[in-house]
């Protein structure tokens, strides 16, 4: 539902959850409001209106930045790895490989490979990095929190970092981890395992967090900036 309180547009997203939650997502800063249930007029219209400086401020933020254009997988192009900034260098080569090379992301391939092929080779070697570092990490968490998954799988899904399944102790990764740092992949393993305890979003649930992961709402954060 499309809603405009003070000035601010919005949409208003209701949630069984406790209190509001304001989003405003790129790349034109798009504002999402999502409050509980049992919010009436009154409730929406204070909550807004309190967060009005904010919500300018974090649009003018965003609509500030330069616009982003899909990568074309091009010598010099930057890609992140674990949250670092690289350079891109193609080498044309007969054979297909991809490594780490001090500041730059080193690609070698055929001259005929396509855009879309050449994202395939990038995307699988993002899949391997994560792997890795799941068959690391996974392990410790469940060590620390005492709870096990049975499974878990990588998938190229941009809606979520991760999700989960409670009854079947499975979790799924978003692909993208790859991209952030390292730490917000121990924060979505630790905030997935902690589902199989607690499946909602409660004082509960995110008392574990704490317990576990004091600083977790920065990671958190990060995520949320895309």
């Amino acid at each position: 539902m499309i809603r405009t309180i003070g000035g601010i547009t919005f949409e208003l997203v209701k949630k069984n959850i406790k209190t509001g939650r304001i989003q405003i997502k790129p790349p034109d800063g798009k504002v999402i409001f999502h409050v509980p249930y049992t919010w009436n007029e009154e409730s929406i219209e204070k909550g807004i209106i309190a967060k009005t400086p904010w919500i300018l401020e974090k649009i003018a933020l965003i609509q500030a930045l330069p616009p982003v254009s899909p990568t074309e997988y091009n010598e010099g192009d930057i890609m992140y790895v674990w949250g670092k900034p690289y350079s891109l260098h193609i080498e044309l080569n007969k054979n297909v490989d991809i490594q780490l090379v001090d500041e730059q992301v080193v690609l070698s391939l055929p001259r005929l490979y396509s855009v879309s092929m050449r994202e395939a080779v990038i995307y699988e070697w993002y899949r391997i990095l994560l792997a890795k570092e799941i068959n690391k990490l996974l392990p410790k968490w469940e060590g620390v929190t005492k709870l096990k998954t049975n499974s878990w799988v990588i998938k190229k899904v941009k809606s979520k970092w991760g999700s989960c399944s409670p009854s079947k102790s499975r979790i799924i990764f978003s692909l993208y981890l790859a991209k952030k740092p390292i730490e917000c992949l121990e924060f979505i393993i630790l905030h997935e395992l902690l589902h199989f305890k607690e499946i909602k979003h409660n004082k509960d649930f995110y008392a574990l967090m704490d317990k576990y992961m004091p600083n977790w709402r920065i990671f958190n954060k990060l995520l949320e900036e895309r």
